[in-house]
């Protein structure tokens, strides 16, 4: 179930979207390759579709093949039925039906790496 019992976003989906998305962009690459998992699709391909440039295409299908979400076959990449398609599948629904929660969610999150530089400077009082 993509919802918690009072109608948010489940904590699996949340853990998993802390965990791994970071952006909706890389979502809607999944999910792209998710609906047409019967082609291996090159960057170039993706970029197309996605109507972005061919090198942040790869980025992303990196990413997601670094998940194992993806498999690579040669210079192309497919969908990967993994132990995470049944979370994927969820995350696909909740954000058919509610994009804008799981899009807020995603950008409310903290990136890690800027928030521990941030802290860094922090002056603490003795």
């Amino acid at each position: 179930m993509p919802f918690d019992e009072s109608g948010d976003i489940s904590v699996e989906l949340k853990n998993f979207i802390r965990r791994h998305i970071h952006s909706v962009t890389l979502l809607d690459v999944l999910f792209f390759l998710k609906r047409n998992d019967q082609k291996a699709w090159t960057p170039e391909e993706v970029s197309v579709e996605m109507r972005s440039n061919p090198a942040y295409a790869l980025s992303q299908l990196k990413e997601l093949m670094t998940m194992g979400l993806l498999c690579n076959e040669g210079l192309a990449y497919r969908y990967n039925a993994s132990e995470m398609s049944s979370t994927v599948d969820k995350l696909e629904i909740l954000y058919n039906s509610r994009r804008s929660t799981v899009t807020n969610y995603i950008y409310s999150q903290p990136i890690d790496n800027i928030r521990d530089f941030a802290n860094a400077f922090k002056i603490k009082k003795d």
